[in-house]
């Protein structure tokens, strides 16, 4: 990859890191600012509310870069370095959903078996507004990187 598009590739990531960790943060206290001790698992646990997290922290880290990446690219002003074969890989949105899907379907049965046996007793405010802030936050940064890349590498 050339020079330019590391460059991209950094800039993208790096300001999808900023956006989620203000909008995970901003998002976990408005959730949980009335609750002092938040249950690991059930109905009302932070296993339910990850499910949504993690689908919509990876498909919209995925989805705007890659409309900004794809407009830069018609315009001219971001060139493709490589080319891929495959249409159906080219559609931001097709991408988008399934990367939120694998990654929800990947990390939940994950949070579903640890969580509950960390914090039995369940988890405190300070702690579930900073595990979801942080968590958001690596999602984003991690599917951001992912999307830009492939989107430098796609055919316009």
């Amino acid at each position: 990859m050339q020079v330019e598009a590391q460059q991209y590739l950094t800039k993208e990531t790096i300001s999808s890191v900023v956006c989620n960790a203000l909008l995970n943060l901003g998002a976990a206290y408005a959730i949980f600012r009335t609750r002092s001790l938040v249950p690991a698992g059930g109905p009302t646990g932070l296993v339910r509310d990850l499910i949504g997290e993690t689908f919509l922290a990876v498909a919209l880290s995925s989805l705007i870069p890659a409309l900004i990446a794809r407009h830069r690219r018609r315009q001219g002003t971001l060139p493709a370095y490589e080319q891929s074969s495959s249409a159906l890989v080219r559609s931001p949105y097709l991408i988008a959903v399934s990367l939120g899907l694998i990654f929800t379907c990947a990390l939940m049965p994950l949070h579903a078996w640890l969580l509950p046996q960390a914090f039995p007793e369940g988890v405190s405010r300070f702690n579930v507004v900073l595990y979801k802030t942080l968590y958001g936050t690596i999602l984003g940064g991690f599917a951001t990187f992912l999307t830009v890349r492939h989107a430098l590498r796609s055919a316009a």
